[in-house]
């Protein structure tokens, strides 16, 4: 599974942790506890915004490092044309 989630960029913990709530919001429901299966739905909803912001943090990520890699190249080039024509 590890090199699944490497493959795809994300790490299910979070996506884990929202379905593991809905199922337990689910039995709790069943069970006839709506208050409980209320709260643990909740949590599963936060659980699952969690995964998505994870998700949004890592594209951030890797497209700020992209753009400061493109602005070193693009830097690089310009002192490289600095320095040869006079």
């Amino acid at each position: 599974m590890k090199g699944f989630t490497e493959k795809a960029g994300a790490r299910p913990w979070w996506s884990v942790a929202a379905v593991l709530c809905v199922a337990a919001a689910v039995v709790l429901l069943l069970l006839g506890r709506q208050d409980w299966a209320f709260a643990v739905a909740v949590l599963g909803v936060v659980a699952w915004f969690m995964n998505v912001r994870a998700q949004l943090h890592r594209a951030n990520v890797g497209r700020d490092a992209e753009r400061a890699r493109d602005e070193d190249e693009d830097s690089d080039d310009e002192t490289e044309e600095d320095a040869g024509g006079y």
